[in-house]
């Protein structure tokens, strides 16, 4: 086959990648990039992620009980993916438990400015938009979303009384979160933290379930079962002993 026949289709391909996408949609074999790895807070974890750090723009999940220390570990991640852009692009946190605490997210190291952007939508499907767009502004390069198991449906919201709610849950509006935002992650690198809680395993197998669905799952590039260590970790934060959390993962 002729190598201007197949640049000529590489070409005609690559005219539906999306505006401001920073990589092309349709590559030959020898020039698809490796999996970019941003360095994280511990060499310990670097290991377990086996590429060495986060996987720059993929969708990562965190997941456990509460107390887990899950945003925590977010909050590090997104000071991790903010120093290795050396503050050449901004970090954003979806707030959709309205609980950020911005005082402790400073003493983990993340800087409450300019460079941080925190959104606490109404819904999970406002939540959904507003990620798109932050996706795309290609100003943002690590966004955290807070959480899975609390993202209210838009229907839920307007209805609290409502005994007909539609079955599943968020799953479907996640389902639709994931497989909107893991193709827009990739095409922009942008690294997307996802929260999620344990739910009951109503077949008595005690088994680790998440809310969301089965297609939140499989969307995510890298998922990590975090779980309270048994025994009580004091840190030094800002010269002080601190109680912070000491998970297994």
């Amino acid at each position: 086959m002729a190598r201007d026949a197949i640049d000529k289709l590489l070409e005609d391909l690559n005219k539906f990648t999306p505006e401001g996408a920073s990589k092309p949609i349709a590559l030959r074999g020898n020039n698809i990039e490796r999996i970019n790895a941003i360095p994280c807070f511990t060499p310990a974890l670097a290991y377990l992620l086996a590429v060495g750090g986060w996987p720059e723009g993929k969708l990562i999940e965190f997941f456990g009980k509460e107390h887990s220390g899950k945003s925590s570990f977010a909050l590090l991640a997104l000071k991790d993916c903010y120093d290795y852009y050396k503050g050449e692009k901004m970090v954003a946190y979806i707030d959709l438990e309205h609980r950020f605490n911005p005082e402790w997210a400073e003493k983990l190291g993340l800087k409450v400015d300019e460079s941080l952007i925190v959104v606490q939508p109404p819904d999970a499907e406002t939540g959904t938009d507003m990620m798109v767009r932050l996706i795309k502004s290609k100003m943002i390069c690590a966004i955290v979303w807070d959480s899975t198991g609390a993202a209210a449906t838009k229907h839920s919201m307007n209805e609290l009384t409502d005994k007909n709610d539609k079955m599943g849950g968020n799953a479907p509006v996640m389902k639709r979160n994931v497989q909107t935002v893991a193709p827009l992650a990739n095409l922009y690198n942008v690294t997307c933290f996802y929260l999620n809680q344990l739910r009951q395993d109503m077949d008595g197998y005690n088994r680790p379930m998440t809310p969301g669905g089965n297609a939140v799952k499989h969307a995510m590039s890298v998922r990590l079962y975090l779980r309270p260590g048994s025994e009580k970790y004091f840190d030094k934060v800002d010269g002080e002993d601190t109680e912070v959390v000491s998970p297994s993962l």
